[in-house]
């Protein structure tokens, strides 16, 4: 997947809206642990755990495209609606 860097086209910006994701099942299959998955994301360890819990259903623009970068997967199949 192509890393997006600098500022994020308008077209992406449609992505903050999520309702669902898939974040633990993608770490689960690269076996990592929230921590591990945090670290390499540059997020804390609580945002994994509020996005995998549904606590946090909108992550910012940001956070989705590092969580997605960091498990190798386009952020449009990790979150969906």
């Amino acid at each position: 997947m192509e890393k997006i860097t600098g500022k994020i086209p308008t077209r992406m910006l449609v992505y903050c809206i999520f309702m669902k994701n898939r974040v633990q099942e993608y770490r689960w299959k690269k076996g990592w642990s929230e921590k591990m998955l945090a670290r390499k994301a540059g997020v804390s360890r609580s945002t994994i755990c509020q996005l995998e819990n549904g606590k946090n259903k909108n992550p910012s623009v940001d956070i989705a495209f590092r969580v997605a970068d960091a498990l190798e997967v386009d952020v449009r199949i990790l979150f969906y609606e």
